[in-house]
């Protein structure tokens, strides 16, 4: 974490808190967890269940929720806030502002092409990129190193894209994205047809289109459609290791978690997340503001919101009921070989 010299005061003013406890003067220069904090730095109660780290505390500053009070016999500062994690994720994005060098310029060693279209003074493109003919990149936006971006590309404004990422042909960046190294968006769709014994590539001419405030996660992959447009719309966030297949859509504001997969031409609708390392089928349609949980496999039409698991994925209340039952099934067939034994046994005796 970034260092910084704030008083209590200048940490309540940039969170829009209220100092419950503690001298507005007092100085803290770090961040950091409850249980590892010292009297210089800040941490927070973002979660009730930490409230034993809570009353152990060494931190000089702590965000809580409204209502908590101070550790009996602590010299603890307080800040009061309606919820203290969104509240440190405004004072961490103000701190790591503070050192952010504004980035503009063209490295003389980046190769673009003639016909790409931006303002050098006020992009950043740094050493090693490659920038193919008739791109354009809006103000703002931060090409790093080794990324290559092919022809017809839009990028828009105050976007990041970074290290070695490769963006293929005629894709659309919206503003305001961050793609994180080594990440893929627009390679091709897996489409192949099978032709006298052999597996025959379909040719991919479709399209990538990122809305605005779309960030992916390093080393995913984002396929391009067969024909049309692969669609992520705005506010969506990709994690880490994801695939995300040729001609997806992905409504606004969804979450798609580390080593997940959406197979081609399935939707998700608005406020959904796909947790870590589920799945969701081809030609399958996911409704709005459902949470597929971990290790879960969409494999038809899911429309009303809620919690879904399991493999079918189904409501979870119902996933759990079929669990249990399932850990009941070892002592039925140890119960079904008792009587069959006895079944035997009787007959037998006849």
């Amino acid at each position: 974490m970034n260092r910084f010299k704030l008083t209590l005061q200048e940490l309540a003013t940039i969170i829009a808190g209220s100092i419950v406890s503690g001298n507005s003067e007092s100085v803290f220069t770090n961040i950091e967890s409850l249980e590892k904090a010292h009297s210089s730095d800040v941490s927070f109660l973002g979660n009730l269940k930490y409230q034993q780290d809570f009353e152990k505390t060494q931190a000089g500053c702590v965000i809580v929720p409204k209502g908590v009070s101070a550790p009996q016999g602590s010299e603890v500062s307080l800040i009061e806030v309606e919820n203290p994690s969104v509240s440190l994720a405004v004072l961490t994005e103000y701190i790591q502002n503070l050192d952010a060098p504004v980035l503009r310029g063209v490295s003389e060693q980046a190769f673009i092409d003639d016909s790409v279209v931006f303002d050098a003074e006020e992009v950043f493109i740094d050493s090693g990129a490659r920038v193919m003919a008739n791109v354009t990149i809006g103000k703002g936006s931060r090409i790093d190193s080794g990324v290559v971006i092919y022809p017809g590309v839009k990028i828009g404004e105050n976007c990041h894209v970074q290290a070695n990422v490769v963006i293929r042909e005629k894709s659309q960046i919206g503003d305001r994205c961050i793609i994180q190294p080594n990440a893929v968006i627009g390679s091709d769709g897996y489409g192949y047809e099978f032709i006298e014994g052999a597996h025959k590539k379909v040719p991919q001419i479709g399209i990538v289109v990122l809305g605005d405030d779309v960030e992916i996660g390093s080393n995913t992959s984002i396929d391009r459609a067969r024909f049309g447009e692969t669609v992520i719309r705005k506010g969506s966030k990709i994690d880490n290791l994801v695939q995300i297949a040729h001609n997806v859509n992905i409504g606004e504001h969804c979450l798609v978690v580390s080593q997940s997969g959406v197979a081609g031409s399935s939707s998700l609708g608005n406020y959904t997340t796909i947790a870590g390392q589920s799945g969701v089928v081809g030609h399958t349609k996911v409704g709005d503001q459902i949470v597929v949980m971990a290790r879960s496999v969409v494999t038809k039409d899911i429309s009303e919101k809620g919690y879904y698991s399991g493999f079918p994925a189904k409501k979870r209340m119902e996933e759990n009921r079929y669990q249990a039952q399932l850990k009941k099934v070892p002592d039925l067939l140890k119960r079904i070989k008792a009587l069959e034994a006895e079944l035997r046994a009787l007959e037998l005796n006849k």
